[in-house]
């Protein structure tokens, strides 16, 4: 009787999904994802396959942030997103936007000129069919970082047969992963960090991060690890020396 019941209160509770929405603010140019139990008053609804989002009238948007709520949320589009928002410069909490579901990336930082790096380590894209000009035009946009889970395995054509991924990168001129920028390559066969225009990282610690790309994935600096900092991996990788 005892084993069942610590059975029972071992089970974990399935954290609910949340209503996800969005509010902006002008004064502070900034535009707030949020998730809660429905959408109040006033803040968008977030849109669904190639519906536009209705925050895009805010054009003039400088700040993103994802709210602790909004890691409820699960999205099945982020089609625009952030399309032509030339004044964006920060994005906080993407770590709690979870892309899971997410099929729709289409255009989703197209014209993000104020952009110079984007950290996507936590973007699961195991989903995504349509990838069509994601970063297209962010021409100041030097860095992406990603994990494993950004895949690319189900973009592919449409029913007219056109790519899904067609002028993914065009206009990033600034880009640099484990390849520099060519204006030919601009299609998701660059989306990766071995042979494209992708890094990953690891950290220790609130150290800064060690980027990695390339073919094979190894860094040259010394891992020194200890019980009292954290190790963050977003892939495996090498090292030619390691300590504890």
């Amino acid at each position: 009787m005892i084993a069942i019941m610590i059975m029972l209160f071992s089970v974990p509770v399935k954290a609910q999904t949340k209503t996800g929405y969005a509010e902006w603010d002008s004064t502070n140019k900034t535009l707030t994802f949020r998730g809660g139990s429905s959408v109040p008053g006033g803040a968008y609804s977030l849109n669904a396959g190639n519906d536009l989002p209705g925050w895009l009238e805010n054009s003039s948007c400088e700040i993103v942030v994802f709210d602790d709520s909004f890691k409820d949320v699960r999205p099945t589009s982020c089609y625009k997103w952030f399309y032509d928002f030339s004044e964006l410069q920060t994005i906080v909490g993407i770590e709690n936007l979870n892309t899971e579901k997410v099929t729709n990336m289409n255009s989703m930082f197209c014209s993000c000129e104020g952009l110079v790096s984007l950290d996507l380590s936590s973007f699961n894209t195991k989903e995504v069919t349509d990838m069509t000009c994601m970063f297209a035009d962010c021409s100041n946009l030097k860095t992406i970082y990603v994990s494993d889970k950004f895949t690319t395995d189900k973009v592919t054509n449409n029913s007219w047969g056109f790519p899904m991924h067609m002028q993914m990168f065009d206009g990033c001129t600034q880009l640099v992963g484990a390849a520099p920028y060519d204006s030919v390559k601009v299609d998701k066969s660059m989306a990766n960090y071995k042979k494209g225009y992708f890094k990953t990282y690891y950290k220790l610690g609130d150290e800064e991060k060690v980027e990695l790309c390339g073919d094979p994935l190894q860094t040259t600096n010394n891992l020194v690890l200890s019980d009292n900092t954290n190790f963050v991996a977003h892939a495996p990788f090498k090292a030619n020396l390691v300590s504890y």
